[in-house]
């Protein structure tokens, strides 16, 4: 009688990066984004690195669900949500800039050039 039996599922039975690399390609053509070999390579990089560093006790599995996208995402130039909706209502001036595909961001540096351009010409005004 069998009691006990052991199934290696991680990339033997089930293909983990071929379903990472659809999940995130059907993922990018949701949000009219190109899911390039490039852009699928570098996410299965972070990935990777990510789970390594959790295997060698560097970081907690719940630091890799936090952690990966954004860093993609970054490289990328599409960080996410942005700033809460508390802070902008907090603000004493705001600029919104018009992008492609639904998406709001821009990286620290542009919008803060585009941010300091206009309100100095709110000043002159």
């Amino acid at each position: 009688m069998i009691e006990f039996l052991f199934l290696d599922l991680d990339d033997t039975i089930l293909d983990f990066h071929k379903a990472e690399r659809l999940a995130i390609a059907k993922t990018f053509r949701e949000f009219g984004l190109e899911p390039t070999d490039a852009v699928l390579n570098r996410y299965h990089e972070i990935n990777k690195l990510h789970w390594q560093r959790l295997e060698r006790g560097e970081i907690t599995r719940d630091h890799i669900l936090e952690s990966r996208f954004p860093l993609f995402f970054k490289e990328l130039g599409v960080e996410g949500d942005g700033l809460a909706a508390e802070t902008i209502s907090d603000c004493d001036y705001t600029v919104k800039i018009p992008m492609s595909h639904g998406v709001d961001s821009l990286n620290v540096a542009a919008a803060s050039a585009v941010a300091f351009w206009e309100f100095g010409n709110k000043c002159r005004m």
